[in-house]
């Protein structure tokens, strides 16, 4: 393993190659590259993997990430490869009784189905069309970096080529080439080098089995399977969990091991049909994939150290029974880039990257709370307690499952009665500004946002906080005011704030509220707090000038 020297500065002569080197080309990686490159600024990314990986391991994405890839023009082209869940998630018992039946709103808060079914090789692949397509952003696959060492201007990463070997992994060899950035993101997975060479502990949560994951491609994907959707087969004899869609020809499912049960020996194909039997057999289709996996929880102790920050699987991991990993990932790497973006620029501080592992490592650890809880729920073996579980759930006595966090720390902004709405999720609906139609990122555009109803924000601000919107390139819409080149097409934002008895909301660049009030001009406040949140420094030339 390399290792990294925090406190020993290394003289470097010029400029720093590039702005981001990024570890990891996965989909947390693909999608900072995109998101920073979008930006501007220079990215250089560095994956051990000769090719993209070709198996699928996350299933599902939700509307926040849909809203996250429509932000790198990733979502409409991805789209067409999932499949928008019918709104079910079913966990039987044994018996086939319901012990949770999950129900999701088929169109999500943002602006897309709140659960999509897919298949992580067809993400993998628009994402790499994105990001490879910035003439900015450069990426090295098969090149293993193997070196960390801060410089006086940021990180010298040292990467050895390596060639393919007969299970498609990169083999390092004599050939190195080394990269200075200012910054560097650690999003190279559960064992990843960056957070080791840093010397950041990951810390188990408790969670551990050893699950079979099976993906088999259906010769007709048409083809109609006694399973549910998604769901859990609660049966101590063995749970089981069914992904009858994992994209358009694929599906899933994951089976516990018992005791005593040899890993290797499950994954072979005279192991796997038996298990598969109640479903499909050899004439419906093949398997793709079986391998063992250990579902864990584990969470970073530290997510930035100095110019290096962790994301995806680097930072945290959880068991999957609340499909998340993937779309906490995405948000890592929305909360980091629009940061980023900040400091790189001169427009931030370096201390800004404080409130980045103080939001995501909260808020992930709420996350990962709910996966374990049920987790389980659905990992019991022995029959008894299996019964004493079904018992209590169906008679209304378990104890509740925790809630979805919202963001309850680091940036977010304070005003009276608020606190409900402030750290939550907000609406993406569909506007027009006369000349095109859509959802509003799209039309309207990503990044800072800030809405009211009936009258404009502007006019009751100074000079200082009109230059502090400008700086950080926030839009401004006025829905129902006079001049409002905006419109709420369906009326859907006003029924929205209504709903949350606001008149104002500051939306940050990853969607959650940073602030609200009840009244407009309780929004020049809400100003002042976001200006010494954001840690704002000098003076830089706007990104964008706010709607007025």
């Amino acid at each position: 393993m390399g290792t990294a020297h925090p406190a020993k500065f290394v003289q470097m002569t010029g400029a720093v190659d590039v702005d981001v080197a990024i570890v990891g080309y996965g989909p947390v990686g693909q999608a900072l590259a995109a998101m920073l490159g979008k930006a501007g600024h220079r990215v250089a990314v560095f994956e051990r993997w000769p090719n993209l990986y070709p198996l699928s391991r996350a299933c599902v994405v939700d509307h926040e990430a849909m809203r996250t890839l429509q932000g790198i023009g990733a979502a409409e082209e991805f789209s067409s490869y999932t499949v928008p869940s019918k709104g079910e998630y079913i966990w039987l018992n044994a018996e086939g009784q319901v012990l949770y039946h999950f129900k999701y709103d088929p169109r999500g808060i943002s602006g897309w189905p709140s659960r999509s079914l897919m298949y992580q090789p067809d993400l993998e692949q628009v994402l790499d069309r994105t990001a490879t397509a910035l003439p900015n952003v450069k990426v090295h696959m098969g090149w293993q970096v193997a070196g960390l060492r801060q410089t006086y201007d940021g990180y010298e990463l040292t990467a050895q080529a390596g060639a393919a070997d007969a299970g498609g992994l990169s083999r390092p060899s004599s050939q190195t080439q080394r990269v200075t950035a200012r910054r560097v993101v650690g999003a190279d997975g559960a064992n990843s080098f960056v957070r080791q060479a840093m010397g950041i502990e990951l810390v188990d949560l408790g969670f551990r089995a050893d699950w079979l994951v099976v993906d088999f491609q259906l010769n007709d994907p048409a083809k109609v399977l006694d399973m549910p959707e998604a769901g859990q087969i609660c049966d101590p004899a063995r749970p089981v969990t069914v992904m009858r869609h994992l994209g358009l020809r694929h599906a899933r499912w994951e089976m516990m091991l018992l005791p005593g049960e040899d890993p290797s020996a499950m994954t072979r194909p005279e192991a796997v049909w038996p298990l598969l039997e109640r479903w499909v057999g050899p004439s419906d289709g093949v398997i793709e994939r079986a391998a063992v996996y250990t579902f864990k929880s584990a969470i970073a102790q530290t997510w930035s150290k100095g110019a290096v920050s962790l994301a995806g699987d680097a930072a945290h991991l959880m068991p999957p029974f609340l499909g998340q990993g993937l779309c906490s990932g995405l948000r890592d790497a929305l909360g980091l880039s629009w940061r980023l973006d900040l400091i790189l620029r001169g427009i931030a501080g370096e201390d800004l990257l404080e409130s980045y592992e103080v939001e995501r490592k909260a808020h992930v650890a709420g996350v990962i709370d709910r996966a374990v809880a049920l987790g389980r729920v659905v990992c019991i073996t022995n029959p008894e307690e299996a019964a004493r579980r079904d018992v209590a759930i169906l008679g209304g006595q378990a104890p509740p499952l925790p809630l979805f966090p919202k963001l309850a720390a680091g940036l977010l902004g304070h005003s009276p009665g608020m606190d409900g709405v402030v750290g939550e999720l907000s609406f993406q609906g569909r506007v027009s500004n006369g000349a095109h139609a859509g959802r509003f990122d799209d039309v309207v555009g990503k990044g800072w946002q800030i809405l009211t109803l009936d009258e404009p924000l502007a006019p009751s601000l100074s000079d200082r906080q009109r230059s502090v919107l400008k700086r950080i390139g926030a839009r401004m819409v006025a829905f129902g005011a006079a001049g409002e080149p905006v419109q709420d097409i369906d009326g859907d934002y006003r029924a929205y704030m209504d709903a949350l008895g606001v008149r104002l909301l500051i939306i940050r660049p990853d969607f959650y509220v940073f602030g609200a009030a009840k009244a407009v001009s309780e929004g020049k406040f809400l100003i002042d707090q976001l200006e010494a949140g954001l840690k704002l420094v000098g003076e830089s030339a706007a990104a964008a000038d706010p709607i007025q």
